[in-house]
């Protein structure tokens, strides 16, 4: 009984970001695989996305389920998304654009507020956002047209200039008392069947989503993260060594300071000794 809007184009070698159920309370509603997000009670609830970047051209899209009292998407810093306490709408740090309307942006930190638009959001609406962590600069969008006349691929009338100081940022929804929204991240267009499958692409080739991403502006997969230099030298090593029966012995050689260590003494049959830095080096595994 599955249907194409329950097919997710995730692979083993591309995951795309999904809404992080760790970072809302327990008012907090998830369903559609972490990609829809409803609040019952009458306290705002957050929930951040599962990846954060500290550069790059970013754009997701989100459709208003039910607008509720008020519906907020935005982006946050990524030192919000704190497990053991999760943020209210006033305890964010970032930026957000505020509705039913008239729209305007916000500071999640409740500060000033900036240039409004004359228009309302209303259920069944997609929001677009694009946002440049390097630039510093927010887009916020409705049903395809960009509001203060912006162009995210040339960079112009960005709706706001952000502070400098982000070090990474991540996508985030706040909503209360039955508001929900269904986000996409280029896994699914159809925002679980509500709407027909747009199936456009980023600029890598990459998405699923209802409306073209803006020049330059990416899906956020781990596909378009960076790749991560592994060394493994820098991490891992093997030393051998004469034991002799001292206590607090130093061992060099490893080039690091390791957090765990695997023991094997090779003249006889005595067990693997296994230690780590969170127990500590007086707690042995066998």
């Amino acid at each position: 009984n599955l249907t194409e809007s329950d097919v997710m184009v995730d692979s083993p070698t591309n995951n795309f970001a999904t809404l992080n159920p760790l970072t809302a309370d327990s008012t907090g509603l998830f369903a559609e695989g972490n990609l829809e997000f409803a609040v019952t009670s009458g306290t705002d609830e957050t929930s951040f996305s599962s990846i954060g970047t500290s550069s790059g051209k970013w754009y997701f899209e989100t459709l208003i389920s039910n607008i509720s009292s008020y519906v907020d998407i935005g982006v946050g810093s990524t030192s919000d998304a704190d497990i053991a306490t999760p943020r209210f709408h006033m305890e964010m740090t970032g930026y957000y654009m505020a509705q039913p309307g008239p729209n305007y942006i916000k500071k999640w930190d409740n500060g000033s507020l900036s240039t409004n638009v004359s228009t309302t959001n209303a259920n069944g609406d997609i929001i677009m956002i694009a946002y440049d962590v390097d630039a510093n600069k927010f887009w916020a969008g409705k049903n395809g047209t960009w509001y203060t006349s912006g162009n995210p691929a040339t960079g112009a009338n960005a709706w706001i200039t952000m502070d400098n100081g982000f070090t990474s940022l991540a996508p985030a929804v706040c909503t209360k008392s039955s508001g929900k929204v269904t986000v996409n991240f280029g896994q699914d267009s159809s925002f679980a069947g509500a709407k027909t499958a747009g199936g456009n692409a980023d600029g890598n080739g990459i998405g699923d989503f209802f409306y073209t991403p803006p020049s330059g502006f990416l899906a956020l997969c781990t596909s378009n993260l960076p790749a991560v230099a592994v060394v493994p030298s820098e991490n891992f090593n093997i030393v051998t060594y004469t034991g002799n029966g001292a206590d607090d012995r130093s061992i060099t050689g490893v080039g690091f300071q390791p957090d765990f260590t695997w023991n094997k003494a090779r003249s006889n049959s005595n067990s693997h000794r296994l230690f780590d830095a969170i127990r500590g080096g007086t707690k042995v595994l066998l």
